[in-house]
């Protein structure tokens, strides 16, 4: 009753966020035959925009996200297929967290080592992607 309740009161856009920081990964992406050769670690951020309203009221792993598998798959994604471009690795990431339909939207943040020699820490990109684009792009 209680989680009739709550859907009732708030329906609407999806606020609540399942977040994984700092996920250090190795893989082998890069445009540079050293890194594809060597391989390197990644960090990667998720954040998974969903309604969390049910597993808020039921307290029932089924009613959400399972952020462990999600992890896993993530790694998977990462150690599979090698990409030369940080942006096809992200695109990568953000498709396989959408395969869970609970999740509306989705931001992937992807940061490599500076190779070195460079003056700089890392370089990165963020890729965000929505329910409705996924849909869109299906269709084109």
């Amino acid at each position: 009753m209680l989680c009739l309740l709550l859907e009732t009161i708030f329906r609407g856009p999806a606020t609540d966020k399942i977040i994984i920081e700092g996920l250090k990964m190795y893989g082998r992406h890069g445009v540079s035959p050293r890194e594809r050769d060597e391989g390197q670690d990644y960090l990667i951020d998720v954040e998974c925009g969903l309604d969390a309203t049910r597993a808020a009221a039921s307290d029932h792993l089924q009613d959400t996200v399972d952020y462990s598998a999600l992890i896993r798959s993530i790694r998977e994604v990462v150690g599979g297929e090698s990409f030369y471009l940080l942006e096809a690795l992200g695109e990568a990431v953000a498709a396989q967290a959408m395969v869970y339909p609970m999740i509306e939207t989705v931001r992937v943040a992807i940061f490599k080592p500076a190779l070195a020699g460079d003056d700089l820490k890392a370089v990165g990109v963020v890729v965000e992607r929505s329910r409705n684009e996924a849909g869109e792009r299906s269709q084109t």
